[in-house]
């Protein structure tokens, strides 16, 4: 038995199948900008990870060279 509100449904004929083509090209466009945006975010994110890795790599070699300025001082 198939489900009461899909036995009923016509299919869209003239004006609403425009009006249903438009809606769905809408939702495509709105959807497509929607991914736009969101590879524009990873962008910005894979950015800020990078300067952030390459920060932290200054730092350690700061360090490790403090270090061994300190070992060897003391030698």
């Amino acid at each position: 038995m198939r489900h009461h509100s899909i036995q009923n449904k016509k299919a869209p004929v003239g004006c609403e199948a425009e009006g249903a083509l438009a809606a769905n090209r809408t939702r495509d466009e709105s959807v497509a900008l929607e991914m736009v945006e969101l590879t524009a975010l990873m962008g910005r994110l894979a950015l800020r990870l990078h300067d952030t890795v390459v920060e932290i790599g200054y730092y350690v070699k700061r360090v490790v060279a403090a270090e061994i300025a300190a070992i060897r001082a003391g030698l």
